[in-house]
């Protein structure tokens, strides 16, 4: 992982009208406590949104750091996870947080869907933020997000080998940085 500088605005996609009725509608689902898993309106894989986290990212998946082509083996990621959050059964997933700028990263579709998939870690559950109301800097999230903090503060790395400090060790598990399996 490295660092990621996230500057420039939100792409157009995510700041339309038609985002704008999705959140909506995704809102009032999760106010029904309804499952949101397939609910949602794919904005955040639009060619301007996927362009922009690609470009951001030097053409980088944002865990492997492996080169990747912007439509092949490639997802948008949610850092937040959007429906559900695999440590705590009952959460609805950040659903808020679905066209968030400040949550979607360029991944590789291994990383995304074999490693990371909806696992968001956490400090204290009890600081776990459950709606659009709470206070996401209070969560201590135990998996780096490379727009606020610096991985080679937390992850290094000698040859093939994995060192991470006590702050990027969830990180390292979760993304599995070690593995050798990249392609």
């Amino acid at each position: 992982m490295i660092k990621i500088s996230r500057t420039q605005p939100p792409p157009g996609t995510l700041t339309s009208e038609n985002v704008a009725e999705s959140a909506d509608t995704i809102k009032e689902i999760a106010k029904q406590r309804k499952p949101l898993s397939t609910e949602f309106d794919k904005h955040w894989g639009k060619d301007d949104v996927r362009t922009a986290l690609w470009e951001m990212q030097h053409h980088k998946c944002c865990y492997c750091e492996r080169e990747r082509d912007k439509t092949r083996e490639s997802d948008i990621e949610h850092f937040r996870p959007k429906a559900e959050v695999t440590e705590v059964a009952d959460h609805p997933g950040y659903w808020w947080l679905a066209y968030c700028w400040e949550n979607l990263f360029f991944s590789c579709r291994k990383c995304n869907q074999e490693y990371k998939k909806n696992f968001f870690p956490v400090a204290d559950e009890q600081k776990r933020a459950r709606t659009e109301n709470c206070d996401l800097a209070e969560e201590d999230p135990y998996l780096i997000d490379p727009t606020q903090k610096d991985p080679e503060e937390h992850i290094s790395f000698d040859w093939y080998e994995v060192k991470s400090k006590s702050d990027g060790l969830k990180s390292t598990q979760v993304f599995a940085t070690g593995r050798t399996d990249y392609g």
